[in-house]
């Protein structure tokens, strides 16, 4: 074989190594589908408690989409219970990897929106304690974590009170950029979605590389004739 001839069968493995072998890594995140959020009903906000904020949740599924188990990160006593009570009613859509259904994990950070949240005095909505702080799952998937949230301008004129539930697209830069209505309340849907766009998240990971994924956001309102003293845990 001529010094030419074999310069070309050696360009040619090295270029067929290096499209298989870095191309599988890149191909990761379009082999791999994040789970979403498929149905879900109101959450209660309680009348006795003066608190509000964002209680986060982890939802682990299985391959069919089935919660099994649930845990707490970040925690507001008075106002994780009614969270939980919801959340272990509804349903998901579970993660797919090379079109197989496989376990997974979505956050469901929900906010508890007082109506009068300008005169209590916060700017923002505070976060619950944090309880525990999530690890990529067997599939080297981190789901998009909350960073920042905003409140929901109640709308004037209104007495209405109840939840919003949205399955939110969160991209690789952390910002919303879709937002699926899954449980609307009259007069008050316009105002979670608003708000839930400001959020701000640390974006998924798929090994260790920022991917789009998505997440819960929900928005308890309280009708303006029941007050909160103070808007914090």
């Amino acid at each position: 074989m001529g010094r030419s001839s074999a310069f070309l069968a050696l360009s040619g493995l090295l270029l067929a190594f290096a499209t298989v072998s870095p191309a599988s890594a890149k191909n990761r995140p379009a082999e791999y589908a994040p789970p979403e959020m498929s149905a879900g009903n109101y959450i209660t906000y309680p009348v006795s408690s003066m608190a509000s904020g964002v209680v986060a949740v982890a939802v682990y599924l299985d391959g069919a989409g089935r919660i099994k188990k649930t845990e707490v990160l970040r925690d507001i006593p008075s106002l994780t219970a009614p969270a939980l009570l919801a959340v272990n009613q509804w349903t998901f859509k579970p993660a797919t990897l090379r079109g197989k259904a496989v376990d997974s994990t979505i956050i469901v950070n929900i906010v508890y929106n007082p109506a009068d949240y300008r005169v209590s005095g916060a700017a923002a909505p505070v976060f619950g304690k944090e309880l525990h702080v999530l690890s990529p799952d067997r599939s080297g998937f981190l789901p998009p974590r909350i960073s920042g949230a905003s409140w929901a301008a109640y709308p004037l004129n209104s007495v209405a009170q109840g939840s919003v539930i949205l399955d939110a697209r969160v991209n690789a830069a952390g910002r919303v950029t879709r937002i699926v209505p899954i449980w609307k309340a009259q007069a008050l849907t316009g105002a979670a979605i608003d708000a839930a766009k400001k959020c701000a998240f640390q974006p998924a990971a798929l090994d260790g590389a920022p991917v789009a994924a998505d997440t819960v956001i929900g928005y308890v309102f309280r009708a303006p004739v029941i007050g909160n003293r103070v808007a914090n845990p």
